[in-house]
């Protein structure tokens, strides 16, 4: 597949033949990407709905166009996920949409830059760089996040994001720039506690390699994991974490519970108007999680802002 956000195919994609990619498979003519040459954009390919097990989507993360007018930027969604075949959204449900968008009020002023995507044991993961919130200083340094939807979501009410960030010699550095996904070698295995290490690497023992600049000299905020190793990429202005996936998923379960037992409020505030967590004790639960791992909601998912948790497999 190959998008083209300038010139003039204006965010629109292709498909190219694997056997001769100069060779067009298909074209399609709705806006997926951003149509200037300066926004980012993350796409890539997973398990998605209807069936996970045997459906393969396509996930695209897309930060706003600085070019054209709003009702035509409005096209492309934050966060979409789309049909392999015709990019169009899985769902187009007016209540339940296969896409996550910035609230109206802010989508000029508050950009999110994507960095990468991934998907790992039943959910996508999206990498971006953003303000710590909508009403945050514009000029204020831009922190990394981790956003992650279900498998078997479609309309994206499972949607949760939590702080990224990595710690070294008492430096903080909050801008990722560059990720991958990957299984450790066996020094590294060892390190992280993986035991046995396996031949046979499975998505059990992902780990996230992640490389970060530093942006401000500030070290507050919200912890990195304890559990990280890390080590240093360059004597001062940048740094290198590696994240055991099986702490990253214990991270966003932290998070949602922590809403459950009514801490926190929802957000985040550039999706959605935060409200405050309310305490859950019967075998529905909110959507929302805390700002420590940010939640949006959905008016459609169910009365009173619940959802049984056996409608999505993965969030169990």
């Amino acid at each position: 597949m190959w998008c083209d956000g300038a010139a003039w195919f204006q965010g629109h994609c292709e498909r190219r033949r694997l056997s001769n990619i100069t060779l067009v498979d298909r074209q399609t003519w709705s806006m997926v990407v951003p149509n200037d040459a300066v926004s980012s954009a993350v796409v890539f390919v997973a398990p998605g709905p209807p069936n996970p097990a045997s459906t393969d989507v396509v996930y695209v993360a897309a930060t706003r166009s600085t070019v054209g007018l709003p009702a035509y930027r409005d096209i492309v969604p934050a966060i979409s996920a789309r049909d392999r075949h015709d990019l169009a959204l899985v769902s187009d449900d007016i209540l339940t949409p296969s896409r996550v968008d910035v609230e109206v009020q802010h989508r000029d002023t508050f950009r999110v830059g994507y960095v990468a995507g991934f998907a790992s044991r039943g959910f996508s993961y999206f990498v971006a760089s953003q303000r710590t919130s909508a009403t945050a200083d514009p000029g204020s340094p831009t922190r990394s996040y981790l956003a992650r939807v279900c498998h078997a979501d479609r309309s994206f009410a499972s949607y949760v994001e939590v702080p990224l960030e990595c710690r070294r010699d008492g430096t903080v550095y909050r801008r990722v720039t560059a990720v991958r996904l990957t299984h450790p070698g066996s020094t590294l295995a060892r390190a992280l506690g993986f035991h046995p290490p396996t031949t046979s690497s499975t998505d059990l023992d992902h780990i996230l390699v992640a490389a970060f600049i530093s942006v401000s000299s500030d070290d507050g905020g919200p912890a990195s994991s304890s559990r990280s190793f890390r080590y240093s990429a360059s004597p001062s202005a940048a740094a290198l974490c590696v994240y055991a996936m099986r702490d990253v998923r214990r991270t966003f379960t932290a998070a949602i519970q922590k809403c459950f037992r009514g801490i926190g409020n929802t957000g985040p505030d550039h999706l959605v108007q935060p409200k405050p967590c309310f305490l859950t004790v019967s075998s529905h639960v909110t959507h929302p999680t805390p700002d420590s791992g940010r939640r949006r909601t959905r008016p459609a998912a169910g009365p009173g802002g619940h959802m049984d948790l056996r409608e999505f497999d993965c969030m169990k």
